[in-house]
């Protein structure tokens, strides 16, 4: 008789994570209710936030990203139904939600690699103070050309474009 032992490890991220990841996920969704009111959008960022939330707990990066892509999808569903949406609030959105991905993801990997019981918690608040720092003074240049080059127009979008670009490429050099 043969007795099968599976080593499983616990997929449950960090505090830490969790909690950074889980007021991204609803900053964004909170600004977004407030920003648009009376359509599907606030139910389908909802929708997202508790993805996000449920998944950070886990330790699952897939549906972390899942949740931020939904997250995402609403912000873009957001900015474009309305016609002249505020910049402000949705590069705000887009900075909490590369938060609550890069921070998600990274205590899912820490948690995989060290276990739920180690003290990760100068780790992790180091590394979601140096994202939020990255996320917000990318924000702010591109925000800054947007403003500086009138708004609504082809090169203030350009700036904007940039911007999001340099966040998401920040992230990713960082994985």
């Amino acid at each position: 008789m043969s007795v099968d032992i599976v080593d499983r490890v616990e997929r449950r991220a960090p505090a830490v994570s969790f909690g950074v990841t889980t007021l991204a996920a609803l900053v964004a969704l909170g600004v977004l209710a407030l920003t648009v009111r009376g359509n599907f959008v606030p139910g389908v960022a909802a929708l997202g936030a508790l993805l996000v939330s449920v998944a950070a707990w886990r330790g699952d990066v897939r549906w972390i990203t899942y949740g931020c892509l939904i997250l995402a999808l609403a912000l873009v569903v957001a900015a474009t139904r309305s016609p002249s949406p505020p910049v402000a609030a949705m590069v705000g959105i887009a900075v909490a939600l590369c938060l609550a991905w890069d921070v998600g993801r990274y205590g899912a990997a820490l948690a995989e690699q060290v276990g739920t019981g180690a003290a990760t918690e100068r780790a992790e608040l180091t590394h979601a103070g140096f994202s939020a720092a990255v996320g917000v003074g990318i924000a702010g240049v591109s925000y800054g050309l947007f403003r500086s080059f009138g708004g609504l127009s082809t090169v203030g979008t350009l700036g904007l474009l940039i911007g999001a670009a340099l966040l998401v490429g920040s992230i990713r050099l960082r994985s």
